[in-house]
């Protein structure tokens, strides 16, 4: 197994229970691990979440997008994370982030949507991708 730096969350995927974890300080890049045994602690690297979206955050949720319907949630690609993360450059290095999709097919963050989720209300109208992720911070329940 991949040494990780940092593990963020557990998340129940499908019948699985994963691990996301940082891969070093600079927070980069997210690696997921399979539990595969919860008596010994085992996991198994993995490379591949298939047609799901993991959102993170105080609680956290995988959304399941079928590989037969595109049209459904146009908004999230399928085998992503999409969570908070750190800027790092500008006038709040440091102290400001913003809603961010990690693909893991090419290892590359990009934004999840229009808009400052965190610093401000959000501009209408609201993408489905800040509707889902709201269910996981209890500040917009």
């Amino acid at each position: 197994m991949d040494k990780f730096w940092y593990a963020r969350h557990l998340i129940e995927c499908g019948s699985d229970l994963l691990l996301v974890a940082d891969d070093d300080a600079s927070r980069t890049k997210l690696l997921v691990y399979r539990l595969a045994d919860l008596v010994s602690g085992k996991f198994v690297p993995m490379t591949s979440i298939g047609d799901h979206a993991l959102f993170l955050g105080e609680r956290c949720l995988s959304v399941s997008l079928s590989p037969n319907d595109n049209k459904g949630l146009p908004s999230i690609s399928p085998n992503s994370i999409i969570g908070l993360k750190r800027l790092s450059s500008g006038p709040h290095y440091g102290a400001a982030f913003r809603l961010d999709e990690y693909n893991l097919n090419t290892g590359i963050w990009t934004p999840a949507g229009d808009g400052d989720i965190v610093q401000s209300p959000l501009p209408s109208p609201h993408m489905l991708v800040h509707h889902i992720y709201t269910c996981c911070q209890r500040k917009y329940w």
